[in-house]
Order: C-alpha cells, then sequence, then structure tokens
C-alpha cells in the first residue's frame, strides 16, 4: 500500500531572496547595534577633521616648501584625476609654497590637503625647499 503525502512530507521551493527586505533588516541591525554603544563611544569613533588635517599637514611636511610638477603635461593628461586635483593642478606655478597652494585653493581645507597629498604620493607633484633668501 502506497503511503500517501502530507504537506509536511512534499517539498517545496525555497523563498526568493529579496534583497530590498535584507537590506532594510541589515539598516535596523546596524542601527541597534550604534545605539546600544551610546553617544559617547560614537563621538569618539567619528573621525575629526581638525586631526586628518593635523596629518595630512605631518605627512607634507614644513609649509613652505615649494610645490611643482614631477612630471610632464603630456603624462598628467593619461592619469585618471578628480575634479578636485584639477583645483590644485592649476595652481602649480613652481614657486608657491604648499601654505600659499592651500591658501588660494578653493576647495575646503581637508579636501584640498588631502588631493595634494595624493597628487605628492602618486608622483604626479614634488616638493622641495625654498631658494633661501639673501
Amino acid at each position: 500500500m502506497a503511503a500517501s503525502l502530507t504537506s509536511e512530507d512534499r517539498p517545496t521551493l525555497t523563498p526568493g531572496f529579496d534583497m530590498e527586505q535584507y537590506a532594510r533588516e541589515s539598516d535596523a541591525r546596524l542601527q541597534a547595534a550604534t545605539a546600544a554603544e551610546g553617544p559617547e563611544l560614537q563621538a569618539a569613533e567619528e573621525p575629526n577633521e581638525g586631526d586628518a588635517e593635523q596629518i595630512y599637514r605631518a605627512r607634507i611636511g614644513d609649509g613652505r616648501q615649494i610645490v611643482a610638477m614631477a612630471c610632464s603635461p603630456e603624462e598628467i593628461l593619461r592619469l585618471r584625476h578628480g575634479v578636485a586635483d584639477g583645483f590644485v593642478l592649476s595652481l602649480v606655478d613652481g614657486r608657491r609654497s604648499v601654505d600659499e597652494l592651500l591658501d588660494d585653493c578653493e576647495l575646503p581645507p581637508l579636501a584640498a590637503l588631502s588631493t595634494l597629498f595624493e597628487l605628492i604620493e602618486t608622483g604626479v607633484l614634488k616638493l622641495f625647499a625654498p631658494a633661501p633668501r639673501p
């Protein structure tokens, strides 16, 4: 005699994965975990813009250093650059110091510093000591 299958015995398809629902649930879990940490801990973990500026300034060095191009215009055109790079590169004349360039740049201070640092690190720009004054 053949056994009859009940609804519990019948194979079923697994439900489809709902990415939006997963994202909502994940966001809710993150918010709950962040709220449990307390506002004083959250504030301590948030990056401080002033600290970031100090770090970039320490990495770049003396603000009196002169900023110059380290590669040809053709090489610069071949590299990918963002809008912020253009602001900084447009001010490089081989005579401006780091401080003068940052003062003349119309970007927010942290954006200007980070962009200048990246251009130096990637070899697009170089720094050299100013000529001694008589």
